[in-house]
């Protein structure tokens, strides 16, 4: 057996904490399979640090969904801690599972994204179903900011759903992602438009084509008729040399009077 323990995190008090519990549950029977020296850990936040201190291990297989193990926050404490983890750092965990910070580094770097908007809990004084369908066309998906598994997000149709999908969304965290969906997105989007601009260069391309095939058969089609006429009195007179007035002249009108 392979000494170096290896801990398996799961659990937590996020909202994917079951799942994680049925994937750290996965991971730790394999590695006790194959002869490694693993146990499992129920995260519990406040005493983390000490837990994981106190286990002695080598490394820790991060089984966590969600919050605190998908956000960075797990990473940054064992980076504090001086040991070792699978999965991401903190910077990528951090960005990754905060759907605005993706966002604004999407539209940054010049990656194609579907138009959103961040709304924080305390605009919810405004009228926020109202100006939001006035800013974009319906449907639109409400996120959660930092929610994983498709959890806090709803596809809203109609108006009247807005504001609950609102609500609920906030329900998860401060920040609340709006975002044109698909459909919506699909008439006037970027990429719909370079769609259709191809779409429209190959129509273009293959009248093109068919008019320059039309154009070469016509040119050769007249060359022929050309090459055709001026073959013809070359012809007329290669008969003309050998025409049968010069062949039937006697022979003896051809030659050379002898003397005597």
């Amino acid at each position: 057996m392979n000494q170096d323990k290896i801990v398996v995190v799961m659990g937590g008090p996020s909202t994917e904490a079951e799942i994680s519990r049925q994937t750290g549950s996965a991971i730790l029977k394999a590695l006790q399979s194959k002869g490694y020296n693993a146990e499992g850990m129920e995260l519990n936040p406040p005493t983390f640090a000490e837990d994981i201190k106190k286990s002695g291990c080598a490394i820790v297989f991060n089984a966590l969904h969600g919050k605190f193990g998908e956000d960075g926050v797990l990473q940054g404490t064992l980076d504090m801690l001086g040991i070792p983890y699978t999965g991401s750092g903190v910077l990528a965990a951090a960005v990754t599972m905060d759907k605005a910070a993706s966002k604004r580094v999407f539209v940054a770097e010049g990656i194609s994204t579907p138009r959103s908007h961040t709304y924080y809990r305390y605009e919810m004084k405004r009228d926020l179903a109202t100006e939001i369908e006035q800013g974009f066309s319906l449907p639109v998906v409400v996120k959660a900011a930092s929610q994983g598994s498709s959890i806090g997000v709803y596809i809203v149709e109609t108006k009247d759903a807005l504001e609950g999908a609102l609500k609920e969304a906030f329900s998860y965290n401060d920040e609340v992602l709006v975002e044109e969906s698909s459909a919506a997105r699909s008439s006037r989007s970027p990429s719909g438009a370079m769609r259709r601009r191809k779409r429209r260069s190959r129509s273009s391309r293959l009248r093109r084509l068919r008019a320059a095939t039309t154009t070469r058969a016509s040119t050769r089609r007249a060359l022929r008729r050309t090459s055709s006429r001026l073959a013809s009195p070359r012809r007329r007179r290669r008969r003309s040399r050998t025409s049968p007035s010069r062949r039937s002249r006697p022979a003896a009108a051809r030659a050379l009077p002898v003397s005597t």
